[in-house]
């Protein structure tokens, strides 16, 4: 028989997007699911199924008076949600505007589970920890968990869209002197600033024979977008940079190579589809967590790390010259890179449903 669950998130695709493929993947097994988000959750419509339940409920951070009464209001709603909605388990994905429904689960009893994505337990989970029935994390060696905790830990990898993950089951495309070099760039949902200033400079830096191979899609900021453009159009190399991208699968499908930051969605997508990257961290993350993502996949010789500090035009020309010139190296990174994937859609549900049976739910 199915169970209900409500689905905690943030408001930034790496929250969201790992949370909508668990909710896809309960739903197919027959369980009912409420997402619950702030009002960013809204800017991903054109990606929100449209079978999709979901609540907004106010929240802000606790840095500010007006956002400790949001937090409070948020408090309010969930709890009217829960109890209306009535859900076996409340899972978190973390984010601030999580807070409020975790919040609500524990003044409500309701079982907790929290689903940290990154290398570092994140601030909103941290705030509950002691409190959650089951932490899930992607990793082994993620940092911040109490030793009291240890025994709620599970290791299940982050959820991914079946469509990326299907990626990493067919080979690598093999790169010819004569085809393509398909770079990807990808800066986040928010898109990233020093992606669409570098990224454009060093591909011009390239020597003529190499531009001439290359086809460019850059995601990036709506504001950065006509200067990306021009820059790409005055060196004459292929190339198309857009805000978002719907059909993100089949632009990561194509790419030999992929440039970007390393939240744990864009590692976690990185690994499923076996895809060499080329990781720049973004430098004020919290407790420098995205360069902890970075080194998992560096670690095993998956991609490589420039860290913002040493980010330049002239240095990431010099790499992209040479593994373009070394087509064995990326297959190879491809193969490292896959090897480090977990069904995470799979585990949770697994846990998930082994939890409700074992407590009666």
């Amino acid at each position: 028989m199915g169970k209900r669950f409500i689905i905690a998130t943030g408001g930034t695709g790496g929250h969201i997007f790992p949370a909508l493929s668990l909710e896809e993947a309960l739903r197919k097994e027959g369980h009912e699911c409420l997402v619950i988000a702030d009002k960013r959750f809204l800017n991903f419509k054109a990606k929100i199924p449209k079978i999709l339940k979901y609540k907004i409920i106010p929240t802000g951070t606790l840095s500010r008076i007006s956002g400790i009464f949001q937090v409070i209001l948020g408090v309010y709603f969930a709890v009217f949600h829960i109890m209306v909605y009535r859900p076996q388990v409340i899972i978190s994905f973390g984010g601030y505007p999580s807070f409020p429904t975790m919040a609500a689960a524990i003044l409500l009893r309701k079982p907790l589970m929290i689903h940290e994505q990154n290398s570092v337990i994140g601030k909103a989970h941290r705030a509950v920890m002691r409190w959650a029935d089951i932490i899930s994390v992607p990793f082994d060696s993620v940092k911040g968990l109490e030793k009291a905790d240890r025994n709620k830990v599970h290791v299940v990898g982050n959820p991914v869209d079946p469509l990326i993950s299907d990626i990493g089951r067919k080979k690598y495309p093999k790169i010819k002197d004569k085809d393509d070099f398909n770079i990807l760039i990808l800066g986040g949902s928010q898109g990233a600033k020093v992606l669409s200033k570098i990224v454009p400079e060093a591909i011009k830096r390239m020597k003529p024979l190499i531009k001439s191979r290359l086809s460019i899609v850059q995601q990036c900021r709506d504001e950065d977008l006509e200067c990306v453009k021009k820059v790409y159009s005055g060196i004459k190399v292929k190339a198309e940079a857009s805000g978002f991208f719907l059909d993100i699968d089949k632009r990561i499908a194509k790419a030999n190579l992929i440039i970007c930051r390393a939240g744990a969605s864009t590692v976690s997508e990185l690994i499923a589809s076996g895809r060499p990257s080329i990781l720049i961290p973004i430098s004020i993350s919290n407790h420098n967590h995205q360069l902890l993502n970075a080194k998992i996949l560096e670690g095993n010789k998956g991609g490589w790390i420039i860290e913002e500090k040493d980010f330049s035009a002239k240095k990431l020309s010099e790499k992209l010259t040479y593994l373009l010139s070394k087509p064995d190296v990326l297959s190879k990174a491809s193969t490292n890179a896959r090897s480090l994937f977990i069904d995470s859609n799979k585990n949770m549900l697994e846990l998930i449903e082994r939890y409700c049976a074992e407590h009666d739910l």
